[in-house]
């Protein structure tokens, strides 16, 4: 399911700035500016009713400007953010909702921080019948 939620932000952030490098995965050195990185928190599971829970899904998106320390564009995408990940759309078309919508400027780097939370269900495996064998048979004369 994050993988999911993970290619919906990245698909909306695209979609939002063409062109611009969107990364998933640590990157040592050589980002072209400006891009995003997209970095899961720390997840989360919140029972409800039932085989019911909440997983939540805190995300840091951090945006490296094209102009080091350029304030005024990080605010602009800050700002730009809020909409533009208001609804998340997954791939199987089924859209979420982003929460806690928050963003702050540290060291030259926009934080955008947003949640996105899934109420799943639990679904348990049942045993397969075909383990389990039944003879009938005859037994002392007598059906059983």
């Amino acid at each position: 399911m994050v993988a999911d939620i993970v290619n919906g932000i990245t698909m909306a952030l695209g979609s939002a700035y063409e062109g611009y490098d969107i990364y998933t995965k640590d990157v040592e050195q050589g980002i072209e500016t400006p891009c995003f990185f997209v970095q899961l928190l720390k997840a989360s599971k919140r029972p409800l009713i039932g085989k019911r829970h909440i997983r939540d899904y805190p995300f840091d998106i951090q945006y490296f400007p094209e102009r080091d320390g350029d304030n005024e564009e990080m605010m602009d995408v800050g700002d730009a953010l809020e909409e533009c990940l208001a609804y998340i759309t997954l791939q199987n078309g089924n859209m979420i909702h982003g929460n806690d919508m928050s963003y702050e400027i540290v060291d030259g780097v926009l934080h955008f921080f947003v949640t996105c939370s899934v109420i799943m269900m639990e679904v348990k495996q049942e045993e397969s019948m075909d383990k389990y064998g039944l003879t009938v048979g005859v037994h002392d004369g007598k059906k059983h």
